[in-house]
């Protein structure tokens, strides 16, 4: 096509760019209209791409524009296009490929590759053979313009690149990119890599033909002078090791010497790349083979590179030893975020409060530079990471090379040398430490020594490696090891350096975690040196002081509770508090320290309580009433939450202390009626907190709770919701102790809770915690028959007094059921009421206790083992110093009754308090067990085995130093009789390879035979427990040496195992056939509907079994392990397996046959390669089994094809995928529902795999969905949309037919119009129209006014009857799921038709909904109504603009990064707001720049929210600078170390652009972290014209004021990469 353009016309279109590129947001709309204006003539398009390719007369911001203008409506309008147009611009395109500007040839790319993703490469078959030829062009910007798009296309499309397809281009590519890897330019070598590495982690079959020749090339590239290349060669190796080891190994030696030098490399990101490799080996079974030659050169190399740089060394001030009186600058206070309280069932001697989570951070990260500016992964973490993975591969054998590098470093006269061996000591404590024991004694004092070294980064290090080892020093004598230690972490809490200052507070916090009630003895001195610290440390350092305080308070409990003690310690902390303000940040750390005070000193708080607690309900009460008055006027600040939730938790922490005692204080204040609105809080962990300290006023004063039940009863009922786990944790904790509380009386409100407990514990994968209290608060909502209660009264009577003679009577009655009943009644006695006050009571209940332990009755025993642990885990089993000992010496007693009975309560002991019982009592404990492994007893056998394990996971000091006594007894096992006893000895074996492997090798090959044996055990417990060894060991690294001499002999077992069982088979209904019954409604599994996500973003992939049998049982655990053992040894077990395949899938039992069908799916990932001749044979056997007799076979059919589906896509498609689709289909349409279901779960798949390349077979697909629709009952029919919806996703445009059209949408819209809107199947058929929707875009219009009117009216009946709810006129709360399905369908609407969707929006009420789906308290539907918000604001931003204020308020509420999703899905409707907003963001910049800023520095929250936190930040400055750029010094270096890491992309680009204005607005504002300004300016690949202009300016700006002198110091600072890169890329010049 040859076209010319106007000269008008053209003048018009550059105006209108021109216009464009203005900051002015009236300009901006004025010009969208005129684009929009413009997008009604065919041409401009054209136009478009002519100024962009042709009229290189234009400035290059102009030309650009202009092409990503084109990519935007090719994006939104690609597939209306006339083809002569499409066809025009794609050969523009490729003439411009070679364009001299970097600007213009980077955006020729990003339209390129716009224009094949939106209508995909089959559909430009020229656009990859152009490409290709231009690599050969001698003129090297037509070269390195072809590859840049070319790595862009390999990146996007790198699995459909490898099918056939597009006849398999990669044949040709993947040579033609090794031809490059030898180019003279280092841009086309870097290319060529980086093109090539894309294919590695999909095994592309077309790279793997090239292997070796590609590991050749990366070898030859090896001494490149270019970093880049080098990196992408490191890079390249490391995921070659994660992906083909063995492909690898022919080659190991050469790369592992190869890494060795990169790991040396002058270049920082070359070095640190090498480095990854070691931590990627350390993962593989090969790593201690391979790497034990090289392991006395590879430890000084890590070592080495664990040093500070001078670079490292300038930022964290290295040279600066005092400094703790220069005052914190506030944006080196980094935020705090309090962990809410989480509850759970007393299991511990403190109680009944316990974290359900691990807060438990990287060590590496929390330890080695506490500091912002290093907080990024570097060379020296990196280096001690892989150093403590390898100490955990080789042991102690890695000491004979470490402990002479330790000997020169830790004595070495630099100190910075001498720190990093610290640091080296630190990193080996874990995988080290048997072996490092005997050198500790010597170690220790030194290392104490050093915590009073001149340097001070030196003694900050050395605090966090002592705290490393401070369970061996917490288990030696006292007086030679922690006493010092102890002494000196105190000097060094009161270093005058600050940094020192704050490792000693985080190692002294380890240290009270590990000693606990060991630190007793020296409260006092550790008290005063606290309370001294809190006059002399700066800002920053005071709030982690306040945390030692408190974890302090944890550890020792109610030992601190001595009046000595609190003179020292409450006056000061009473000062700090009365001296803070309500809005004072400082508040949140003291109140969470006085919360763990409070709890610890009980009645001893209560001088100090009512100040306390009056000050917490005023900062509910304030927080509440500011809330309110946001939601009347939007003017006020919303105020900060989390305050709140503190306060909450304080109360909940004075309530455990003062027990009974706060009810004076509850009464006299109006706590209820505060806690009553916090329940219902957006904030998810305001509703945590609220529902902790509900559950303790319930135990503490439950007559001041009893009045509100009727209003908490439902709100309880209305956050049990397991995807909020801690919410949920802790609601249903609170049910629980009001239901023990309440009694009968439960019965009115059990109705609100029963169904959510039942989903709740019946959920797959519910943590434990969870279910430990939703079955709790089962039992104490149960409520007994009539005529038992009548029984009962009189004993429950007695069972309450606390006469001491009336409880004995009633456990000495004859009647076991009724003794049993009475102990079970006084250990809910014990639990509810403090009977510690009541000392004779107590002590004469243990001694009874202690005296019935052998009753003669195991009814009686168990109960009174019950009674027992009740008892020690409420009141501690330091405050029943004989309970152990008696019991230890009743299991040498020779009446079985009673060595039985104390053995059953030792084993719940070591259940509860393992922990604990590491301390003291296990060092005697664990060899008696080990005695009792040979009793004549199996049950008391069964007990000492069981016992024992529960150490092994800790692994408990004294479990470890007789361990080689324990293998040895597991190992005479195998011979027992009883089942319980062999069951016990796999789970102690499983336990060990898990966590102690390198202790069992020397016994590997009798454990092996052991566990051999007991996999093919009559029992089927023990044979699940012994395959379950098979997993843990597949997981270690060294499992290939181990398993490979019994290959043959395991994997047949394992597939035996595979076999269903009689039981299975009944179970399964496996015999029926046809099953077209209706289905019954407890056979239908819930939906849960994943709302929409928005922004940057087992073994066995699918259960072969699905959901029709939940249970983990012996044949799932078999075909997993097939599975890892086929992923470790690959095509090496084929010839031990494929004897047995060929002999099962052609036996003539068809529960074999289906066997060996299972087995093959199991090993497709694993053996793939080896199988992959073998499968032309086996395809066509595995799609004829799809018409098996048999229903079981024809299903797990479905799912073992869906494991080789790549393979398939890769052929002919007439040879397999077009078979392969008819009897799937065929399937889907199958008499039996099991099989209906395994081809729709399977046929999903083949659409997420297949996508484009089922466009052939789409109306056969088609009208075979439509008529499963009308045969289906209601499961499957549900899993039919969902397929449907699928298919629509995958194919996306190409369903925009008329003839599909015409066959799919009259039938869905039959069944839209006769489902209800309380009908549960509109769930899943709201979700497909969605996706519909989205696929058809305009073409869904004649559809779309019925569809989004029912939306809008099923939000609208949602909301109302929330109101409802509320307003207590109506019970019936509504189902919020189908408000959230009816809002993602608004959203697939809304993508799906653009700007067409504008007159449906204003003819409805949709934004004054959205404003209440906002505000819900349900966070999914927050989050489905930001991604609507974010494509209403793309789509019709004029309709949205009415409501901005409104908007972003509530937006701005909502960012909370615990909730991930919804936080997300706000940030990225925040963006688009300020995009469209432009100018008028002023009045919203500093409220959203606070909140993105501490999205941006908050710690341990997912990547992506922190990165899209910096675009939209830069965005808003964009929008803004002179709002934004005052601020600079708050987020400049956290926005750079983010965004220095991101690929070149348009979101990057204009977030940088942001920046630079913000730069020329405030000069000033970057000076103090122009290193960091520089360091992420480098990271452009190739940045455009008019920002690399920016940058240069900003840049020169910067050189001229501090002049030539002092600019030459300040880049001599610089690393010299840094230095070139900035020279190469701005020309900044010496």
């Amino acid at each position: 096509m040859t076209w010319e353009p106007q000269g008008e016309g053209l003048q018009q279109i550059i105006a209108i760019l021109k216009e464009s590129q203005s900051p002015d947001t009236a300009t901006q709309m004025a010009v969208q209209m005129k684009l929009e204006e413009f997008n009604r003539y065919p041409d401009f398009n054209n136009y478009l791409i002519y100024v962009l390719t042709k009229l290189k007369t234009e400035d290059e911001p102009t030309r650009s524009l202009s092409g990503l203008i084109l990519k935007n409506n090719i994006r939104m309008h690609g597939t209306t296009l006339q083809p002569e147009i499409v066809e025009y611009i794609k050969h523009e395109c490729l003439q411009a490929v070679g364009d001299s500007s970097p600007l213009i040839r980077a955006t020729v790319g990003i339209l390129i590759t716009t224009i094949a993703s939106n209508g995909g490469l089959h559909n430009w078959p020229q656009l990859l053979p152009s490409l290709c030829e231009m690599l050969d062009n001698q003129d090297y910007n037509v070269c390195e313009g072809a590859f840049s798009a070319l790595q862009k296309i390999c990146e996007d499309s790198a699995e459909i690149l490898d099918s056939a397809a597009l006849n398999r281009p990669l044949n040709v590519m993947i040579p033609k990119f090794l031809e490059y890897f030898k180019h003279s330019s280092p841009k086309i070598r870097s290319h060529a890599i980086a093109c090539i590495n894309q294919f590695i982690i999909n095994r592309s079959q077309a790279l793997m033909l090239n292997i070796d020749s590609f590991i050749e090339n990366l070898f030859h590239l090896s001494s490149d002078e270019d970093h880049e290349v080098r990196k992408n060669v490191c890079h390249g190796l490391v995921m070659l090791l994660e992906v083909r080891m063995d492909r690898l190994m022919p080659h190991m030696s050469q790369i592992i010497e190869y890494m060795l030098l990169r790991t040396q490399d002058t270049d920082e990101g070359v070095a640190l790349e090498a480095s990854e490799f070691w931590l990627s080996l350390a993962e593989q079974s090969i790593c201690k083979d391979v790497l034990a030659p090289y392991l006395a050169q590879l430890a000084p190399v890590l070592v080495r590179g664990m040093r500070y740089s001078e670079v490292d060394i300038i930022l964290l001030k290295g040279n600066v030893e005092e400094d703790d009186m220069v005052p914190d600058r506030e944006e080196d206070i980094r935020p705090r975020f309090h962990k809410s309280r989480a509850h759970t069932i007393r299991s511990t001697q403190e109680g009944g409060a316990g974290a359900t989570g691990d807060d438990d951070d990287d060590e590496f990260e929390d330890g080695m530079d506490d500091d912002s500016s290093l907080s990024e992964w570097n060379l020296r973490k990196c280096s001690a990471a892989a150093l403590d993975v390898l100490a955990n591969v080789f042991r102690e054998d890695c000491l004979p090379v470490v402990l002479p590098i330790l000997k020169e470093t830790l004595f070495h006269q630099e100190w910075v040398i001498k720190e990093s061996g610290v640091l080296a000591l630190g990193a080996i404590a874990e995988g080290c430490m048997q072996g490092m024991i005997q050198h500790l004694p010597e170690l220790i004092p030194y290392l104490i020594s050093c915590l009073s070294d001149k340097k001070a980064l030196v003694r900050s290090i050395t605090c966090w490696t002592l705290s490393r080892y401070a369970n061996w020093v917490v288990n030696q004598p006292h007086d030679q090891y922690l006493k010092p230690l102890m002494e000196e972490l105190l000097k060094r809490i009161l270093d005058s350096n600050k940094r020192v200052q704050e490792a000693a507070c985080s190692a002294f916090a380890t240290l009270e975690e590990e000693a606990c009630t060991e630190l007793v003895p020296y409260l006092e001195y550790i008290l005063k040196t606290l309370v001294f610290a809190f006059s002399k440390y700066q800002h920053k350092n005071l709030l982690i002081l306040y945390d030692a305080v408190g974890t302090l308070a944890d550890s020792v409990g109610h030992h601190l509770n001595k009046p000595q003690y609190i003179d020292i310690l409450m006056p000061p902390l009473i000062d700090k508090w009365n001296l803070l303000k309500d809005d004072d940040k400082d508040l949140f750390p003291l109140l969470e320290c006085l919360s763990s005070i409070a709890t610890a000193l009980q009645s001893g708080f209560l001088p100090y309580c009512d100040p306390v607690y009056r000050r917490c309900i005023s900062l509910i009460e304030q927080t509440i009433n500011q809330e309110m008055l946001c939601k009347q006027n939007q003017t006020y600040d919303h105020p900060d939450k989390e305050r709140m939730i503190v306060a909450l938790d304080l109360l909940s922490g004075l309530a455990e202390g003062l027990d009974r005692q706060i009810e004076t204080l509850v009464a006299n204040s109006n706590i209820m009626h505060l806690l009553y609105q916090c329940m219902q809080d957006v904030l998810p962990e305001v509703r945590q907190s609220s529902f902790a300290l509900l559950g303790d006023l319930t135990k503490a004063c439950f007559p001041h709770v009893h009045p509100f039940m009727g209003e908490f009863f439902p709100i309880l009922g209305q956050n049990l919701n397991p995807d909020f786990i801690s919410v949920c944790n802790n609601a249903t904790w609170a049910i629980g102790e009001i239901c023990m509380k309440l009694g009968e009386e439960t019965k009115q409100y059990i109705r609100l809770v029963l169904s959510d407990l039942f989903i709740i514990i019946n959920r797959p994968n519910t943590p434990k915690t969870l279910l430990e209290n939703t079955g709790n608060s089962f039992g104490m909502a149960w409520t007994p028959r009539d005529e038992g209660l009548q029984q009962l009264l009189p004993i429950l009577k007695d069972s309450q007094s606390p006469d001491k003679a009336t409880q004995l009577a009633v456990q000495t009655t004859e009647d076991e059921a009724t003794r049993s009943m009475s102990g079970l009644i006084l250990k809910n006695n014990i639990r509810m009421y403090d009977i510690t006050q009541q000392p004779e009571h107590m002590e004469y209940i243990k001694h009874e206790c202690l005296q019935a332990v052998g009753d003669s009755s195991p009814q009686i025993r168990a109960t009174v083992g019950i009674l027992i642990t009740t008892i020690a885990s409420n009141i501690g089993l330091n405050n029943w110093p004989q309970l152990l000992p008696s019991l230890c010496e009743m299991l040498d007693n020779q009446d079985y009754n009673m060595c039985e009975g104390a053995f059953s309560v030792v084993q719940k002991i070591c259940e509860d308090s393992a922990e604990i019982l590491d301390h003291r009592p296990l060092n005697t404990m664990i060899t008696k067990f080990l005695e009792y492994f040979k009793h004549s007893s199996p049950v008391i056998r069964s007990h000492a085995i069981a016992c024992v394990n529960q150490f092994i996971i800790n692994r408990s000091q004294a479990l470890m130093l007789n361990i080689d006594s324990l293998i040895v007894n597991l190992l005479d096992v195998p011979s027992d009789d009883d089942p319980s006893v062999r069951m016990n000895a796999c789970h102690a074996l499983v336990g060990l390879v898990r966590d102690r492997l390198d202790l069992m090798m020397p016994h590997m090959s009798q454990i092996i035979g052991l566990i051999l044996l007991h996999s093919v055990d009559a029992d089927e417990n023990v044979a699940l427990q012994a395959c379950e060894f098979w997993l843990s060991l597949g997981k270690q690294r060294n499992c290939r040496n181990i398993l490979s001499p019994i290959l043959s002999q395991l994997v047949p077992v394992l597939v035996r195992r595979m076999q269903y069982t009689e039981t299975d088979i009944v179970l399964l209904k496996g015999e029926v056939d046809e099953d077209d019954e209706p289905d019954r409604q407890q056979d239908i599994s819930p939906r849960f509907h994943m709302s929409r996500v928005h922004g940057i973003s087992n073994e066995l992939d699918e259960d072969p079994d699905e959901d029709w049998d939940l249970a983990w049982n012996l044949r799932k655990c078999s075909a997993s392990a097939l599975d890892i053992i086929s992923n470790i040894f690959g095509e090496e077990c084929l010839p031990f397996l494929l004897p047995i395949l060929n002999e099962t899938l052609l036996h003539q039992e068809w529960v074999i046959k289906e066997s060996g069908v299972l087995a093959l799916g199991a090993i497709a990932e694993g053996c793939m390669q080896g199988l992959i001749q073998h499968l032309p044979e086996l395809i066509p056997y595995l799609i004829s089994c799809l018409s098996d007799e048999k229903p079981l076979v024809r299903s797990i059919t479905c799912w073992t094809l869906m494991r080789f589906l790549k393979w398939v896509l890769n052929q002919p498609h007439d040879q397999y995928l077009k078979p392969l689709i008819e009897e799937l289909l065929k399937c889907i349409l199958d008499s039996n529902k099991r099989v209906q279901e395994a081809a729709c779960s399977a046929f999903a798949t083949l659409e997420e795999e297949a996508s484009p390349q089922l466009v052939p077979y789409l109306e056969n697909m088609l009208k075979t969905f439509v008529l499963a629709l009308s045969k289906y009952q209601q499961r499957n029919r549900r899993t039919m949309y969902d397929v449907v919806g699928l298919l629509a996703e995958s194919v996306g445009h190409h369903l925009n037919k008329p003839q599909y059209i015409d066959i799919l949408m009259p039938p869905l819209m039959d069944k839209w119009n006769l489902v209800k809107d309380d009908d549960k199947d509109l769930f899943p058929l709201l979700e497909c129209l969605s996706s519909i929707a989205t696929a058809l875009q305009s073409s869904f219009l004649p559809y779309c006014d019925s569809v989004y009117r029912k939306g809008i009216s099923i939000i609208e009946e949602t909301i109302n009857q929330d109101k409802l709810c509320k307003q207590n006129i109506s019970n019936e709360y509504p189902d919020k799921e189908r408000m959230v399905i009816a809002l993602d369908l608004v959203s697939g609407l809304t993508e799906g038709l653009g700007s067409l969707i504008e007159p449906l929006v204003a003819n409805s009420r949709l934004l004054q909904l959205l404003c209440e789906c906002m505000g819900d308290g349900i966070p999914e539907v927050r989050q489905s109504s930001f991604a609507l918000l974010g494509d209403l604001s793309k789509a019709c931003f004029t309709q949205v603009y009415p409501y901005t204020d409104q908007f972003i308020t509530i937006l701005v509420q909502n960012l909370n990064p615990s909730v991930v999703d919804v936080c997300n899905n706000a940030i990225w409707a925040i963006g688009q707001i300020c995009v469209q907003l432009g100018e008028e963001t002023k009045p919203y910049a500093r409220l959203l720049l606070s909140e993105l800023i501490i999205l941006m520095n908050r710690q341990n929250i997912p990547k992506n929210l922190s990165n899209n936190a910096a675009i939209t930040l830069g965005r808003l400055g964009n929008a803004c600078p002179a709002e934004v750029a005052p601020y600079l010094p708050e987020f400049l270096r956290q926005w750079c170390l983010l965004l220095r890491h991101a690929h070149d992309h348009v979101e990057k680009y204009s977030s940088f652009m942001g920046m630079c204005h913000m730069i020329t607005a405030n000069p000033g504002g970057v000076v103090p972290d122009f290193l960091f300004f520089c360091s992420a300016i480098a990271s452009w690949e190739n940045p455009p014209q008019d920002l690399r202009q920016m940058i240069r300016r900003i840049i020169h700006g910067f050189k001229n004021q501090m002049g030539e002198e002092n600019w030459l110091t300040f880049l001599g600072q610089f690393p010299p990469p840094l230095t070139h890169r900035l020279i190469e890329l701005y020309d900044i010049g010496y």
